[in-house]
């Protein structure tokens, strides 16, 4: 029997659509004149993201034809307005070429004697490098029919500002590349429903320096931003802060402390050297003894910083000054080590007070590990060598800080942040790096200070709806004794670093950790942190998904029936086949393949860590990285995401405005 669908009804089927290939799909079958094309149409342009991006020639050509288009549409005439329903705008004006600050190049700055002759010293040497260098690849000159003119393309930015009035979101790239001038903030602020901006502060890299302090890399213009669009911002992310940018932000703070719009900022202060004492290495950021003057944000709810370990090193608040933490409901860490050795502890939470951040619901703490750790990712029987690193303790968070944060609904963090170190080093191989404790010895142990620790999971777990667990990797007797301490009425999402290298390479996910799963009637979201080994997903759009992993994913959504996604690994997310599952309510499925595949939709592959289709909650875990061609210590598995691949989505959407405007 066919069904009439009205505007009203597609709209709101669409408003569920956030797959731009899907979406492309429907207007491809839709003829131009029927009456359901231009909702569709309105859907794709207002509803979902719109790329441009400059950093490939293939992305760049359909970037420049995309704007052809967009540029051709007489505002004056009924042609149609298709720059007007923007609103959410991701523009990459970005290239290598631009990335100018080489590894070994020496940059100009006051230097000690003896490090001038250590200098030259070097420079004598001719020793050729184990690696091919980040200089090797910067200078390789691009093949004819792959240049950009990068230039060309910023050029033509100020006619897409001034029609783009209706933007609500902007996220500017140009690490390395070119960034936005005072003219395009200047026609930006005629986007008076602009609410996000996202931009970076740095426009390429930091010299990788060992003997000179304070070195910034060169900086985006800020000021013109601050007078113009900030104002009306409800959201501000500043990516690759350095300390000159900083303190331009402090010098405007009687700005800052006008913006009663401005609720979520986060920024990333590991850009440049800070305040290095001239000992070792220069680490990323701020020393533990930096001192972060405020901004003076009057109405902040959110803050969500990017840090390195060694700048939160010491017991004092440290980054947290730059804000009033009485106002925050959300607080976000994502904590880089910033020199090669990562730091055993972070003291923070012993100098934090409560009665400040009493308003919190949400906490987060993305304990990263070393910028080498390929262990999880591998079998224990795999003679490939691979790397573990070390435990990162917060000292006084589970006792002192966690209980007394009684508004606490969200609890997500990773690694080994919950367990507390093992104080007894005499048997450790590293004793400069003790290990974290087991979950299991922790629990059973007569201690009286694993006793407290006990005594405060007990207190937070039940509170929570949300938990992304750190106690390293977890078997189903863990889980068991994780979730008693949770309350089935409330927990809504459970996320976990499996202990796949417990299980045969092919034996199905452990059906005790199910069973665990299948007593929370209201869980609705399950986040397995790292896939099982030799099944991750490649980084690249339509990746193959191995049919073990379809297998598992069956069987956590089989288990019960409140589970409505599931994701493995960093924005790798399936959702429940509602369809499917319905048909399946009274027969028994088989286990082939081909049925585990009907039973779940993959609506996030892991191409674009931080995917806005997905919740920000299965946001962490393994991080698909496709190096084939890289050595073993390039692929970090838990840091920062690869450059996402717009090509193929930027060239659906100039076929689209093609086949409008043709």
């Amino acid at each position: 029997m066919s069904v009439v669908v009205d505007q009203d009804v597609f709209s709101h089927i669409l408003s569920h659509v956030s797959d731009t290939r899907t979406v492309h799909t429907i207007l491809r079958a839709l003829p131009k004149s029927h009456p359901l094309f231009s909702t569709a149409l309105y859907h794709r342009l207002s509803g979902i993201p719109v790329y441009l991006d400059t950093f490939d020639a293939r992305s760049a050509a359909a970037s420049n034809q995309v704007l052809d288009y967009l540029l051709a549409v007489d505002v004056e005439t009924d042609a149609p307005r298709i720059a007007e329903a923007i609103r959410y705008l991701v523009v990459a004006v970005e290239h290598e070429k631009y990335d100018v600050v080489r590894w070994g190049e020496v940059v100009e700055g006051p230097q000690l004697d003896e490090e001038k002759e250590e200098e030259e010293d070097n420079e004598e040497e001719e020793d050729e490098p184990e690696y091919e260098t980040v200089e090797a690849v910067n200078t390789t000159k691009p093949k004819e029919e792959e240049y950009v003119d990068v230039a060309a393309f910023h050029v033509r930015l100020p006619g897409l500002f001034k029609k783009t009035q209706n933007l609500r979101s902007l996220d500017y790239h140009n690490y390395p590349g070119l960034p936005l001038t005072a003219e395009h903030v200047r026609l930006l602020s005629g986007s008076t429903r602009l609410q996000t901006f996202c931009v970076d502060s740095a426009v390429r890299q930091t010299a990788n320096q060992t003997s000179q302090a304070h070195l910034d890399p060169e900086q985006w213009d800020i000021e013109p931003f601050l007078f113009t669009l900030v104002p009306s911002i409800t959201s501000l992310e500043l990516r690759h802060v350095c300390q000159t940018t900083l303190l331009t932000l402090v010098s405007h703070g009687d700005v800052f402390a006008t913006l009663g719009n401005l609720k979520r900022l986060k920024m990333d202060i590991t850009e440049g050297v800070w305040d290095w004492d001239g000992a070792g290495s220069p680490q990323r950021g701020g020393s533990p003894d930096y001192i972060f003057p405020s901004l003076r944000l009057p109405a902040l709810r959110v803050l969500e910083l990017v840090v390195g370990d060694y700048t939160i090193l010491k017991a004092c608040a440290g980054p947290l000054d730059l804000v009033d933490c009485t106002l925050l409901t959300e607080l976000s860490l994502d904590i880089r080590q910033c020199i090669w050795t990562p730091m055993p502890e972070s003291k923070l939470f012993e100098a934090l007070s409560t009665a400040e951040l009493h308003a919190l619901t949400l906490l987060e703490i993305k304990n990263n590990p070393a910028l080498v750790n390929s262990e999880r990712l591998r079998w224990p029987d795999d003679p490939v060598f691979s790397v573990q690193w070390h435990h990162r303790s917060f000292p006084d968070l589970v006792e002192r800080f966690l209980p007394s944060l009684s508004n606490l609904v969200s609890l997500w963090v990773d690694e080994y942040t919950l367990l507390p170190h093992r104080r007894d080093v005499s048997n450790s191989p590293d004793p400069d790096h003790p290990q974290a404790e087991a979950l299991r010895e922790v629990w059973r142990s007569p201690d009286t200070d694993h006793q407290r620790w006990r005594t405060a999971i007990q207190t937070v777990f039940p509170q929570l709806e949300s938990l992304r667990v750190g106690f390293g990797v977890v078997d189903a007797t863990d889980v068991g004794v994780i979730l008693s301490c949770c309350d089935p009425s409330r927990l809504r999402q459970f996320g976990f670093a499996w202990a796949w290298a417990k299980h045969g390479h092919d034996e199905p996910i452990s059906p005790a950790l199910l069973a665990h799963l299948a007593r929370f009637p209201k869980l609705t979201d399950v986040h397995i942190l790292y896939p099982r080994p030799q099944t991750q997903v490649s980084g690249n759009p339509d990746p193959p998904i191995d049919p073990r992993t379809t297998s598992d994913l069956a069987s956590v959504f089989r288990c019960n029936g409140s589970i409505r996604r599931v994701g493995i690994g960093n924005s790798v997310v399936w959702e429940r086949n509602y369809v499917e599952y319905c048909g399946a309510a009274h027969e028994v499925h088989s286990t082939a393949d081909a049925a585990h595949s009907a039973e779940v939709i993959l609506i996030s592959d892991g191409s674009e860590v931080g995917n806005p289709v997905v919740l920000r909650f299965y946001n962490a875990g393994y991080m698909a990285r496709c190096l084939p061609d890289k050595p073993w210590w390039r692929h970090s598995d838990n840091i920062e995401p690869l450059r996402p691949q717009r090509a193929a989505e930027i060239e659906e959407l100039r076929d689209l405005l093609k086949k409008i405007l043709d």
